[in-house]
């Protein structure tokens, strides 16, 4: 059984740099899933099943956006606020999944902004139907999550989200924010796919995240093995003089990949069914070193109000 992380975490970073820990030492497991839109989408009896679901089969954690897709509301009829002052209904669900997940010791990865959607390059209207949030909006609003969620024992904070071209300075106000209201919680950053974390935020965050879809049936994308090589490069890099931006040895987690459906193609042609994508994902990370990896399927989707079904 795993611990209730109110008493055994927050989780840190293991003597030899590569796993995650429990506070007593201890090594985590990280095995996660990929519900991104748990916080919003569904009730909390309902959310509730779905941990006690995963954490029966093996999972140790969940992936999990703050906001979510657009500025809709959420399954109980509220939206979040703004940067600087929050909805209290909205979140005082979230606490309360958040809660439930560290009782039964389970980690929660939480992208508090999901850039693509709330942080687009420009100052246009994003995906979400708001403006890009700003650097100042950035640094409020993780003030304001890092005060509330600092007592938190299973938080991983997450930085990023599926943008290219990343807008770094932001990233680094929102880090900024959370370390500012008091939250010491581990942090790492969440890539665009193919990719890590460590190429735009070498210094800041505790561990690096990779992004990787290798195989794509037809062509196209990255070629398998590549995501074992993004693991290692990421190793190589941190023990290279001359990458002077890289200080120590921090772990890699490959933290999304292909995701399982019963069919081929799927939402963004993202979807596959069971077989070697998914296993060179899952076994190419973990033989090369990173400390975990995140399952992600159809179903998990299809929580979102606003995806098709």
């Amino acid at each position: 059984p795993l611990c209730d992380l109110a008493r055994c975490g927050p989780l840190n970073i293991s003597a030899s740099r590569h796993f995650l820990t429990h506070r007593d030492g201890s090594p985590f497991y990280f095995v996660a899933d990929t519900p991104w839109h748990l916080l919003q989408d569904v009730s909390l009896g309902e959310a509730k099943q779905f941990i006690d679901l995963r954490l029966s089969q093996g999972f140790t954690a969940l992936q999990l956006n703050a906001l979510g897709l657009g500025d809709d509301p959420n399954a109980q009829g509220d939206r979040f606020g703004n940067w600087s002052s929050l909805n209290p209904p909205y979140w005082a669900h979230v606490d309360a999944v958040l809660q439930y997940m560290q009782r039964r010791g389970m980690v929660a990865y939480v992208l508090p902004i999901w850039a693509f959607n709330w942080a687009c390059p420009g100052s246009g209207t994003c995906p979400s139907g708001r403006p890009s949030a700003t650097l100042e909006e950035h640094f409020a609003f993780g003030k304001i999550l890092g005060a509330r969620w600092r007592e938190l024992g299973n938080l991983i904070w997450v930085m990023g989200g599926d943008i290219d071209n990343p807008p770094v300075a932001k990233y680094r106000q929102l880090l900024a924010g959370i370390r500012a209201g008091g939250a010491r919680q581990l942090a790492t950053a969440h890539p665009r796919a193919p990719g890590s974390s460590s190429s735009f935020m070498p210094r800041e965050l505790d561990f690096f995240s990779i992004q990787n879809r290798a195989g794509r049936p037809g062509g196209g994308g990255t070629p398998l093995g590549t995501t074992g090589s993004l693991v290692r490069s990421d190793f190589t890099r941190q023990f290279t003089t001359s990458h002077e931006e890289v200080r120590g040895h921090k772990p890699v987690l490959m933290a999304e990949t292909w995701y399982e459906d019963v069919a081929d193609g799927g939402l963004y042609d993202l979807h596959f069914k069971r077989g070697p994508l998914l296993r060179e994902a899952y076994w190419g990370a973990r033989l090369a070193g990173s400390f975990g990896d995140a399952y992600g399927q159809w179903g998990g989707w299809c929580a979102s109000k606003r995806l098709p079904h």
